[in-house]
């Protein structure tokens, strides 16, 4: 019988880790399903600015450190249909700033910590060129911190996710509702939002590009959760949640 020794064993196990071979980020803890984040968007006019209404929320009986909030302009779409990705040199596109940091598409908040319950205001302002099309532009965003035993958790909104993974990962073989968040590689799910420029009649063509998928994400602020208990642990979706 052929063995392989172990000095080789110990090389192939390096090897795949070398590659990624890596587990997914633990589930959040059981009942910890309130809203984590709270966003609240103005419409804002060509050439003008506005503030952002973003807050971070700690649900857990634990204290939370290490905590970064990344929020990032990463579509668009205006009235007739067109729609379209946002690369880093788009000038025509809204930038975000942070704390009178200079403008961009991204911007990375990095707190403390929060005690069980508290919560903190994000101060990210947008700035809109002239030239930016009437339209929707959507926002991703993205939560990361440490619980106070030292498990690190990874939360992400819809736009991280690619439309034919996020339809594995939220409707079943069957038609049934779920949220697999192994799939996903998350230990939850945040929601995201858009920003309307011009008239908010435009908003419509949000449902022209995304789906209903976006609305299970965002509408509300729904978080869904992975228990650690029962035969549901690998979705940890509850259908009466998702349900319409």
């Amino acid at each position: 019988m052929f063995r392989l020794p172990l000095v080789a064993a110990v090389g192939l196990m390096l090897l795949l880790a070398s590659y990624g071979v890596a587990s997914a980020p633990p589930p959040l803890p059981p009942n910890a399903g309130e809203q984590w984040v709270s966003l609240e968007v103005p419409a804002v006019a060509p050439g003008a600015s506005g503030s952002l209404g973003i807050s971070l929320t700690n649900p857990l009986s634990a204290s939370v450190s290490s905590v970064s909030f990344t929020m990032q302009f990463y579509r668009w779409a205006v009235a007739g249909g067109s729609n379209g990705t946002i690369g880093a040199g788009d000038a025509w596109a809204p930038q975000l700033s942070l704390g009178g940091q200079s403008p961009a598409q991204q911007v990375v908040w990095s707190g403390t910590s929060l005690t069980p319950g508290a919560s903190v205001n994000v101060p990210v302002t947008v700035d809109v060129p002239s030239t930016a099309p009437a339209g929707s532009y959507f926002l991703r965003d993205a939560l990361n911190f440490t619980e106070s035993s030292g498990v690190h958790y990874t939360m992400l909104s819809r736009g991280y996710f690619s439309a034919s993974l996020w339809q594995r990962a939220t409707l079943a073989a069957n038609g049934t509702p779920i949220l697999n968040l192994t799939l996903l590689n998350v230990s939850g799910i945040v929601p995201e939002t858009t920003l309307t420029v011009g008239s908010s009649s435009s908003n419509d063509w949000i449902w022209v590009f995304l789906g209903a998928s976006l609305g299970l994400a965002a509408i509300g602020g729904y978080l869904w959760v992975r228990s650690k208990r029962g035969p549901r642990s690998s979705s940890g979706a509850k259908p009466s949640v998702l349900r319409k």
